[in-house]
């Protein structure tokens, strides 16, 4: 029948292209999740994130499916396009770190100093990333929360401005 049409359900889908420097500017603190090691954390977030927060999505396992969250948290984020699922690379849980490290550093160097960098991670080579930003003359905060600490409770801290 002509000028009947059956409406197809926009499917919600993260961010699709990389934010740019500008665009991330705009932002007063950006978060990194390795989701080899928090694969709930969204599942278990107990408040929204303040809109001047943006996430980048981490998966190093090509044989780990990330099922997108359900919840309203998650819905917020995708509606306000403050998350970017960086594309899967290497083979295994542990190769987070070739996309995360080179990320952290490059924005390190391009966005003002006082946006803080929180990184949900437990890979011991990460822990290094803070002195970068000492070393480097950014003085950037950079704040690193392992799997084995109150990890929900913590990120909700940081994203107050509390210390930890």
């Amino acid at each position: 029948m002509e000028g009947t049409s059956k409406k197809k359900k926009k499917k919600q889908v993260v961010k699709k292209t990389y934010p740019g420097v500008d665009e991330l500017k705009n932002y007063d603190h950006l978060l990194f999740i390795d989701l080899n090691q928090f694969r709930s954390f969204f599942k278990l977030i107990s408040r929204p994130f303040p809109v001047s927060v943006f996430i980048f999505l981490f998966c190093g396992d090509h044989n780990y499916q990330f099922k997108t969250p359900t919840n309203k948290i998650w819905k917020k984020l995708l509606q306000e396009e403050r998350i970017f699922h960086h594309p899967k690379f290497g083979t295994t849980g542990g190769d987070a770190i070739i996309a995360i490290k080179p990320l952290v550093e490059n924005l390190d160097n391009q966005l003002p100093q006082p946006i803080p960098f929180t990184i949900l991670t437990s890979i011991s080579s990460l822990k290094k990333l803070p002195s970068v930003a000492v070393e480097s003359g950014t003085n950037r905060k950079i704040t690193l929360i392992s799997q084995h600490q109150n990890v929900h409770t913590k990120v909700n801290m940081v994203m107050l401005g509390e210390k930890i």
